[in-house]
């Protein structure tokens, strides 16, 4: 559990990332789209998806020559179940 917690939280410590993981909550998007969006280089925003895909926080989709990100919904909620439980005394 704490390993999770760490993992995810290391992935969400970044400006970017959490910008990243925002605008796909709302839709699919590829590599370009979030460059234009978020004004920074495809590599860069490359990197990051890949530290947010490690984590298990994104899922992709290939279509045609790109690759469609997504937020796995069911990997955050495990997120935010396993940071609420932190807070729980007993």
């Amino acid at each position: 559990m704490i390993k999770q917690i760490t993992e995810m939280s290391k992935a969400l410590a970044d400006e970017n990332r959490v910008k990243i993981l925002n605008l796909l909550s709302e839709k699919k998007r590829c590599v370009m789209a979030l460059a234009n969006i978020l004004k920074i280089s495809q590599p860069a925003v490359s990197q990051h998806l890949k530290i947010l895909k490690n984590s298990g926080l994104l899922d992709s989709n290939k279509q045609g020559y790109h690759i469609h990100y997504s937020v796995n919904q069911d990997v955050l909620e495990d997120y935010r179940r396993l940071i609420k439980q932190l807070g729980v005394k007993k």
